[in-house]
């Protein structure tokens, strides 16, 4: 691993800014560039190339050349995790904020600026989150306000179920264990010496690696909404989310590892049979639906294949706990299309 360029500051910024590229030649010079638009200067901002095969690090090579604030670690392939992991490891010492921005989503010029108010104004937060919008591959808005309903509509599992929280409220570990809206992860910023206690992003989730450390973050304490928009989330076919079998399965080897944390406190552990509960709920409905219609349209491959899977959802129901990740776990989620809950 070798670096292409040293920032020659000896005080430390307040936000270092880990951007993890990987063949977005494309995409990663306008990710950059609303780095340095950013109205809050105080930042450093560290792209790991992940073993790119394109001119993604030539790309960046011309912005490190011309900002100080910028750095390039180069690596082998290794992941997403591990491309922030090397972000994280690069950092400057004493950075009191870190930001995960991918390399082809943007931010609002005011991003950092309202983040990292936010934090500064709670010092019990973990952690600070604003709102995304859609973006096209050539940087369109595409369906506006979409997103935002999206993550907006936040649940918390209790003792009893799922209810409906406040978008105002803070984000808790009981609500992101249900699914928390901190997606795209440039929506998010973190404190510096939480992200050390909980350690690095788990390389085994292929997907939902964010997901997982935002969880584990939450542990320590919570989230603080912002009510602002502060990035743009990109759509195009090369995104991870749209390996679907990959996603799913990541889904529910998640659930299993929150389950197993020998941290968890008997709330947490309840809270994530809870949620894993009513998701295995919908599950079994949507595949009920599915054997219905098929027996109507008399596609008996397809009907014996749904009744198969009704039986495995209904023995997993009845266990009292998520169950480990399978082959066939993975071709239940697929076969029906599955969703967040």
């Amino acid at each position: 691993m070798t670096e292409s360029a040293q920032d020659g500051r000896n005080a430390a910024p307040l936000v270092s800014v880990i951007v993890p590229a990987y063949r977005v030649e494309r995409f990663v010079a306008e990710t950059l560039r609303s780095v340095q638009a950013q109205t809050m200067r105080d930042w450093e901002c560290l792209i790991v190339d992940d073993g790119s095969d394109d001119e993604t690090a030539g790309v960046v090579a011309g912005f490190v050349a011309a900002d100080s604030r910028m750095r390039l670690v180069r690596q082998a392939n290794l992941g997403l995790s591990e491309a922030r992991n090397t972000g994280l490891r690069c950092a400057t010492p004493g950075v009191p904020y870190v930001a995960f921005l991918d390399s082809d989503d943007l931010w609002c010029e005011d991003a950092l600026e309202r983040l990292v108010e936010a934090l500064e104004s709670d010092p019990n937060a973990v952690g600070a989150f604003g709102y995304a919008e859609l973006i096209d591959e050539t940087g369109e808005p595409i369906l506006p306000g979409f997103h935002r309903a999206r993550q907006s509509r936040r649940r918390r599992a209790n003792w009893w179920g799922i209810s409906a929280v406040s978008p105002s409220e803070p984000l808790r570990f009981e609500d992101l264990v249900v699914y928390g809206p901190l997606w795209p992860p440039a929506v998010g910023l973190h404190r510096r010496k939480v992200v050390d206690l909980v350690g690095s992003f788990d390389p085994q989730l292929k997907q939902l690696e964010d997901l997982d450390f935002y969880t584990r973050m939450s542990r320590h304490g919570y989230y603080r909404p912002i009510n602002h928009h502060v990035a743009w989330y990109r759509q195009h076919d090369g995104q991870m989310t749209k390996r679907i079998a990959e996603f799913w399965h990541s889904y529910d080897a998640l659930r299993r590892k929150t389950w197993e944390s020998p941290v968890n406190t008997p709330r947490q552990r309840h809270s994530v049979v809870v949620a894993w509960r009513v998701t295995q709920v919908r599950r079994i409905a949507r595949c009920s639906k599915l054997l219905v219609a098929s027996v109507l349209r008399r596609q008996w491959p397809d009907t014996w294949r749904l009744i198969r899977v009704c039986l495995v959802l209904l023995a997993q129901a009845m266990r009292t706990r998520p169950p480990t990740v399978s082959h066939e776990h993975i071709y239940l989620d697929v076969y029906l299309g599955g969703r967040d809950i």
